[in-house]
This record gives structure tokens, C-alpha cells and sequence, in this order.
């Protein structure tokens, strides 16, 4: 890859240049509508919602190449340094912030928020074009990844970064986003997940695709529903989830359309119509009727993405 040639003006007898600042924006995403082997690919459909994390990136000219603030998100590290790697020869000073966190391990997207944020404001910061597969492609590579920086909804091979089939915008929907504690390792699960496994469950997988991607395309949520749960049950045999059952029988109490599960997460969601005031009685019914949960909110079904803010703000000392 050709190098940028980065450069930034100082002005006057300023002894430091400003750094360059950039700041980008990805969903949360509430596990996935679909994941599993299709046609001898590893694929999956990320459920992005209406939670964000936003990364900001600022680099300096004239540095050694040092990288600072993401100690505690190397995987994030890597990616932008490969970035600054492939992109400039310039030898820069970065650093980068992770605002608005995600809890890791729960199958909210929190890796690929955190890395594909950090490529997308340190793309736009060297000045380069911030092309979504672009971004999706390069996260990929620091691990299998979710397809929430695609627009809208995408059926996406998580191995490679690659687009299988752009499914257009999503469905008004709600979902009841359940989670009974715990933690998934999903860079080990990955490495872990049986293939054999996934291969006896492909005729039924290709089913549950067709159901959720006809009815992306004619908006038939029922179907989108009974595919989402046909993925969650047969992943019941690479991680099982003694409470789908239990989901999917609030799931029909609730008048809901099917649940979703992360299926390398500790996520289940319950697929509900676009109606907020129904949301606080869910709520409470799952509180109430579902044993063991630990953790229940209400998010909205959206599209996915990378949004860049028109200026990042300053940098606040106290996310330094």
C-alpha cells in the first residue's frame, strides 16, 4: 500500500505543531440475527442498536512512533499502528481515547466499536478516505469481526471482512436485551468453535438465512423472528444457553416476533414491535418471570455504520 505522505503545517515559531484530530462514531450491537457456516464460509448478521462508542484520534508529526491511551484495549493498539504503518512513513506520535465504553465479553460489538472506531479516526486523520468495507476489511484482521461498521444491515464473512450481501436498511423494531451474567472470551471461542459442528447445521442454517433475509426485503419481521431463533437454537450445541428456552417462551407471552442470541456472548435478545411504551412492562415481566437474569434494558434495532464528527472537539484533559 502506497504511503500517505502525511504533514502537518506549524505556523509561526510555534516549537510543536497542533496534532490532528479525528473522531468516529459505531453502534453496539446486540449480538447477532444470524452466524454460522454457509456455503463453507464463517458468516454472520450483526444486530447493531442504538448505543454508540465514539474514539477519537490525534496525531503528531515529528514523533518516535509512540502510541498512547488504548493500555487497556490492545487490540485496538495493533490495529493503529498497522494503520499508521501501511499509511505514512512519517514517523507520528498518536493517541487515541475510547469514549463511551462498552462492557467486553457480553457480544455488544465492544472489539469492533473499539477497533474499527480507532481505524475509522485514524483514516480520516492522515486524511484519507473512510470507506466502510475499508475499515471492516482492516478490523478483520486483528480478529473475526461484526459487520455494525457496514451500512445498514449486512450479511458479512466475520473471518475475512468481507460483504456477502447488503441487505438494506433495518426494520422498526425493539429489542429486550436479556443477560444472565458472565463473560465470553470470543477471540478463544473463535479459535475454538468446532467446525464440524457448524458444517452438520448448514442445510438448517441456510434456512434460518432465508427466513431473515426475506424478511429484511419484505419486511416481514415474524420471519426475521424465525430465523433469528432457528440461529440461537442451533448454536445450542457449540455454547449452550440454558435460558433460551425460557427467552423464548416470554418471547411468545410478550407478543414478540423470536429471540437473538451473541452467539460468541453472553447476550440474548427478544425481538419486539416498534412500540417504546411497551418496553417498561417488558422490562418488568422479565424481571419478574425469567430466573437467574442479572441485567435487562431496551435498545432499537438501527443501521450500522462509521459516522465521523464534522470537528472533533478538543482534547479534554480528563480522558487524557
Amino acid at each position: 500500500m502506497e504511503a500517505a505522505n502525511f504533514r502537518i503545517e506549524g505556523g509561526g515559531r510555534s516549537t510543536a505543531p497542533a496534532p490532528v484530530i479525528a473522531e468516529a462514531r459505531l453502534p453496539a450491537s446486540c449480538g447477532e440475527l444470524l452466524q454460522g457456516l454457509l456455503d463453507g464460509r464463517r458468516v454472520l448478521l450483526s444486530c447493531p442498536i442504538d448505543r454508540h462508542v465514539r474514539v477519537r484520534v490525534a496525531l503528531s508529526p515529528a514523533g518516535s512512533g509512540r502510541i498512547a491511551g488504548l493500555a487497556g484495549a490492545p487490540k485496538a493498539e495493533r490495529a493503529l499502528r498497522a494503520l499508521l504503518a501501511d499509511y505514512t512513513d512519517v514517523r507520528l506520535d498518536a493517541r487515541a481515547w475510547i469514549l463511551d465504553p462498552l462492557p467486553r465479553g457480553k457480544g455488544l460489538a465492544s472489539s469492533t466499536a473499539d477497533v474499527g472506531g480507532v481505524i475509522a479516526a485514524g483514516l480520516k486523520a492522515l486524511g484519507q478516505p473512510v470507506h466502510p468495507a475499508t475499515v471492516a476489511r482492516r478490523a478483520a484482521r486483528i480478529e473475526p469481526s461484526d459487520s455494525t461498521p457496514l451500512p445498514g444491515l449486512s450479511l458479512f464473512d466475520y473471518h475475512r471482512g468481507e460483504e456477502i450481501m447488503p441487505l438494506g436498511p433495518p426494520p422498526p423494531m425493539r429489542i429486550l436485551m436479556l443477560d444472565w451474567g458472565g463473560r465470553v472470551d470470543s477471540v478463544r471461542f473463535n479459535r475454538w468453535a468446532n467446525r464440524q459442528a457448524l458444517e452438520r447445521n448448514s442445510a438448517r442454517f441456510r434456512e434460518a438465512v432465508d427466513w431473515v433475509c426475506s424478511g429484511i426485503d419484505e419486511a416481514d419481521l415474524l420471519a426475521i423472528g424465525r430465523g433469528a431463533s432457528l440461529s440461537a437454537e442451533l448454536h445450542q450445541g457449540l455454547l449452550p444457553r440454558p435460558w433460551l428456552a425460557p427467552s423464548l417462551d416470554l418471547c411468545r407471552r410478550l407478543g414478540g416476533y423470536g429471540v437473538n442470541i451473541a452467539h460468541s456472548g453472553t447476550l440474548t435478545g427478544i425481538l419486539l414491535p416498534d412500540e417504546p411504551d411497551r418496553m417498561d412492562h417488558a422490562i418488568e415481566r422479565a424481571r419478574r418471570e425469567l430466573s437467574g437474569l442479572r441485567a435487562v434494558s431496551a435498545c432499537r434495532l438501527i443501521a450500522g455504520g462509521v459516522q465521523l464528527a464534522e470537528r472533533a472537539r478538543e482534547v479534554s484533559p480528563s480522558v487524557a
